[in-house]
């Protein structure tokens, strides 16, 4: 018949009971849950009676370092009732990631005890995602554990040993992004003068806008100032300043800019703010739908990607995502010559690493206009290589087409 024996040391800690010669059942009871109930531990320990007894001080010990060890919450609750409530440190965006991340971990994981998984059951799980979402969704899955321990859920940070990540082309293959050159965002800018979305594209390509920003612009939003006058004093070149205050997403609607940094005025070069001006109304969103509202994140990108198709307007150029024009303007201020913590503070990012140099220049207002006046200056360049229709012979996008 199996033994029981009271742990002598701390009463009324830790039991110990014998099931059969070597192997021991022990039960260390300290502290309580969230409903009140005592928190408590069981294990099974194979080995002497002095292993068994080596086991309770151990338990012991973690449930003293680790004071929300064992209290009852499930992964899935702690990411819910905690992890997400409490993170008021983490911008809108980041929260919307995890929890899109959050979907692939598997559904019995987030059911099971808040406790670290094996490594190699957790390595499968990496492994069976796509590249695209493997690396996204395993940071937040550590993000929501290393919180956990930080909280006091764990003895120990979990998952420190690292982990194999699927890849897209084979060993160290890097996915190649598509960008425009100089001439064919001039291209684009002749022969797209008449689309209804004309003012959108000329604010996200002219001001590196993220794509909600630039849908989510109004006329009241822009302020122009006289460039240069005739010999008459009328007006022949225009700056524009562009202040950047919400975003559009096709899921929330109107909302605030993704950081506290995206809020930003950006000047305009006059190639662009004239064209910019001719459009220009007195109120009202810039991109206008054939109904009078502000026209929707959905009709924008059909009617982008519609005139890459073939005989559409832009089928010579290679097809870019109306997003990557960000990145198109951020290329092309760089090779002219652009300093990246202004071309970092001009498209609003955080951090200069966002722009992959690291710099210590604090932009003024002046650097912002002198990056926007050279940006300006490029395309100026590729226009007047550019007819009237936009016809060109257009090559492969390298860094000689931009210069």
């Amino acid at each position: 018949m199996p033994s029981y024996v009271k742990r002598t040391g701390r009463p009324n800690a830790g039991h110990k009971k014998q099931i059969r010669p070597g192997k021991w059942e022990v039960t260390v009871t300290h502290g309580t849950k969230a409903n009140g109930a005592r928190r408590q531990v069981h294990r099974i320990v194979n080995g002497t009676e002095e292993d068994a007894d080596a086991m309770i001080d151990e338990i012991f010990r973690q449930l003293e370092v680790a004071p929300c060890l064992n209290t009852g919450y499930t992964l899935g609750d702690y990411f819910e009732k905690k992890f997400i409530p409490n993170r008021s440190d983490l911008s809108k965006q980041t929260l919307d990631t995890h929890k899109a991340m959050w979907k692939h971990v598997p559904q019995e994981w987030k059911d099971a005890d808040l406790v670290e998984r094996d490594h190699e059951e957790v390595q499968r799980w990496i492994l069976s995602l796509t590249p695209g979402v493997a690396t996204t969704a395993m940071k937040t899955f550590r993000a929501v554990n290393n919180a956990a321990w930080y909280e006091g859920y764990f003895t120990e940070k979990p998952y420190k040993a690292p982990f194999r990540y699927p890849r897209a082309r084979g060993r160290g293959a890097k996915k190649r992004v598509t960008i425009w050159n100089a001439r064919m965002v001039a291209q684009a800018m002749v022969i797209l003068e008449h689309e209804d979305f004309y003012g959108l594209f000329l604010c996200a390509v002219g001001a590196g806008l993220r794509r909600g920003e630039a849908l989510a612009m109004d006329w009241d939003n822009i302020e122009f100032e006289p460039e240069e006058y005739d010999d008459r004093g009328n007006v022949i070149h225009w700056w524009a300043r562009l202040t950047i205050d919400g975003s559009v997403s096709a899921t929330e609607g109107e909302k605030d800019t993704k950081t506290d940094e995206s809020y930003r005025i950006c000047p305009l070069a006059p190639v662009f703010a004239d064209r910019l001006h001719r459009l220009a109304r007195e109120s009202g969103p810039v991109a206008l739908s054939r109904e009078g509202g502000r026209m929707s994140l959905s009709t924008v990108r059909r009617r982008w990607e519609g005139n890459f198709k073939e005989g559409g307007l832009l089928a010579g150029l290679p097809y870019i995502p109306l997003g990557r024009l960000r990145h198109t303007n951020s290329n092309i201020m760089r090779q002219a010559g652009v300093e990246d913590s202004a071309i970092a503070d001009y498209h609003g990012h955080v951090d200069p690493k966002s722009v992959d140099q690291r710099h210590y220049l604090m932009p003024t207002s002046d650097v912002l206009d002198d990056a926007a006046d050279m940006f300006g200056e490029a395309i100026q360049l590729a226009l007047d290589m550019v007819g009237s229709d936009g016809e060109n012979s257009w090559g492969r996008v390298t860094r000689r087409h931009a210069r």
